[in-house]
């Protein structure tokens, strides 16, 4: 059975938590009409948003069965942001050094996270689809550069507290510090081929990162999972496209 609470009875059987997590950038202004705008930063790309096609987000494997979402509850928003906190506070203090024993630098700034209802609201939406799959645009009025992170967590066996399973999750995603290449040049700039393994940490602790909005669904039947227990955690950032500068052809 499953206890559907801040804490979690998770059975020994295919029980798994979705947590769609969605992180963005600064905010500029009100809500979208998501699905009835053609001004809308999806539409204007040519791209439909998430919330406009939730039928086309099969449950995952074609036998994922959707049981319950956690509550957007005070606790649940207080835990979460202290959790992510937590660990940017861990960079920003200039604590951390890689497997190759490479210090990362002292944050000059780190905002701390405020929850935000919008993106929250999106998240429990995706999350209750059990597809656990990437939105081709999730982007909002006050956040064009929305960014995600989706995360599989199997059953352990034995009650989870939220703030534990929250650690747990999000402790294999920090870690992927021990595996960037170059500290001092990835907290300068991001680059997307050479840091392209460490994205999710990125997001995590980018300065620029000032609203989160985290969704929970409890469902079962997930079959064919990856290995370890937490493996499966990804995260999209969309970026501005540069324009190409047109070259001059050489008169012969």
């Amino acid at each position: 059975r499953i206890l559907i609470e801040l804490e979690f009875l998770l059975p020994m059987t295919s029980i798994l938590l979705l947590a769609g997590l969605l992180l963005l950038l600064l905010p500029m202004v009100a809500g979208y009409n998501y699905c009835n705008n053609r001004t809308h930063v999806c539409d204007l790309a040519q791209r439909k948003h998430f919330m406009c096609r939730l039928g086309e987000l099969k449950p995952y494997g074609g036998r994922a069965k959707y049981y319950a979402s956690i509550p957007d509850t005070l606790k649940v928003r207080k835990d979460t942001l202290a959790v992510l906190n937590t660990f940017r506070d861990m960079l920003a203090g200039g604590e951390l050094d890689t497997a190759e024993n490479k210090t990362f630098p002292s944050a000059k700034r780190m905002r701390a996270l405020q929850w935000d209802s919008e993106l929250a609201y999106m998240a429990r939406t995706h999350a209750a689809t059990v597809s656990f799959m990437h939105s081709e645009c999730r982007s909002t009025l006050r956040f064009p550069l929305a960014g995600e992170v989706l995360a599989l967590s199997p059953p352990v066996g034995h009650r989870l507290s939220l703030t534990e399973l929250l650690r747990m999750v999000f402790a294999h995603i920090f870690d992927e510090y021990k595996t960037v290449q170059d500290p001092q040049s990835f907290a300068r700039r991001f680059d997307s081929k050479r840091d392209y393994s460490v994205g999710h940490f990125s997001i995590i602790v980018n300065d620029r990162v000032s609203r989160v909005g985290c969704g929970f669904a409890v469902g079962s039947d997930f079959e064919n999972l990856p290995e370890p227990e937490i493996q499966s955690l990804h995260f999209l950032k969309k970026k501005k496209k540069k324009k190409k500068k047109k070259k001059k052809k050489k008169k012969k």
